[in-house]
């Protein structure tokens, strides 16, 4: 691994394919840190049609909601989503401004 560089686990994922071929994923990931620590969390991604992921910098785009509310239930039935640890509890605020 490269110097600087988080190196990213995939421990499962679901997707759904598209009309251009391409596949929106979910993933249930940890995330290997260059100082040694380990995060573990979920992640959006997109493959090519030949199944390789999309390298993107920043955020993935969500089509619609549609697509994400689709992929978390699929995700909501496999035992590596539903025990992966994802965020503590105490990580996540106290109250949401909407």
């Amino acid at each position: 691994m490269a110097s600087g560089q988080t190196n990213v686990e995939i421990i499962d994922e679901v997707s759904m394919q598209y009309k251009h071929g391409g596949r929106l994923c979910l993933q249930a990931a940890r995330y290997h840190h260059p100082d040694g620590t380990t995060e573990d969390g979920f992640r959006f991604c997109w493959r090519e049609a030949n199944g390789n992921l999309k390298v993107l910098r920043g955020q993935t785009r969500l089509p619609n909601l549609r697509a994400a509310y689709v992929l978390m239930a699929m995700a909501a039935d496999r035992p590596a989503f539903l025990n992966h640890r994802g965020a503590d509890a105490a990580d996540l605020p106290g109250s949401v401004n909407l």
